[in-house]
């Protein structure tokens, strides 16, 4: 079986759109954050909900959907307050608000006999917490899947990619499909094969002009665009 993991979009709808035109897959799993920074929110929504059969909760849709703190890294707090209040939360009805909320938090999941485990966030803090590339060190990996006897921990939350492996268990990061933060400004995602076992991941080009242009209207705040263009690594 072909199984597309992909993270991270936050309401890139035209990164969004192509992925979903350009891949196939038999089974897709999201693992969190359809909203915020994004000018497309409920679009994004309902391309997720269309396409993948599993999806997490991230702690931007907790956000945008009960209004508490999405306690994000520092550097971009203010800027995703920011993109919420002024637009995500004007946008989203409440069926989308009800949907975002009761997104699971963490997912066990079994595929051709491969155990998962699917969470946004790090297995030991599965909404907020971070696990960086760097950071995947035999320590901190050693008290990430505690008694949990999957095969497989497929997370998000950092838009960066990454795989690793450890004691016969192996962690995944398809890194972002909306707003890529590490080595490249291509959007990135994970493929599955769970016929021979391999993971590939990919990156993917799209045109972002509409985000771009998007971002500049509908921001009224111009040192917050400018910010957005930034880090959605569209800016001139």
């Amino acid at each position: 079986m072909r199984v597309l993991i992909a993270s991270d979009v936050h309401a890139n709808l035209p990164a969004l759109r192509k992925l979903m035109s350009s891949e196939w897959f038999d089974f897709g799993i999201y693992l969190g954050d359809i909203v915020d920074y994004g000018t497309r929110p409920v679009e994004a929504i309902d391309i997720v909900k269309e396409n993948f059969d599993v999806i997490m909760r991230g702690n931007h849709d907790f956000a945008a959907a009960t209004g508490i703190d999405c306690q994000c890294s520092a550097e971009n707090h203010d800027l995703s307050v920011y993109s919420r209040e002024s637009l995500t939360s004007r946008l989203l009805n409440d069926g989308d608000r009800e949907f975002l909320r009761k997104l699971p938090v963490e997912k066990d999941i079994e595929i051709d006999g491969i155990q998962m485990h699917a969470s946004h966030g790090a297995p030991d803090d599965p909404v907020y917490g971070y696990l960086y590339p760097w950071d995947a060190t035999g320590e901190r990996l050693s008290r990430l899947s505690g008694g949990n006897g999957s095969q497989v921990f497929l997370m998000g939350h950092t838009h960066y990619s990454m795989y690793t492996q450890f004691k016969g268990q192996v962690y995944v990061n398809p890194g972002s499909a909306g707003q890529p933060r590490d080595h490249s400004p291509l959007p990135s995602y994970a493929i599955w094969d769970t016929g021979n076992n391999e993971i590939t991941f990919k990156r993917y080009s799209y045109d972002p002009e509409s985000l771009k242009r998007e971002i500049i209207s509908e921001y009224s705040d111009k040192k917050m665009a400018e910010r957005l263009l930034r880090l959605f690594r569209i800016a001139d």
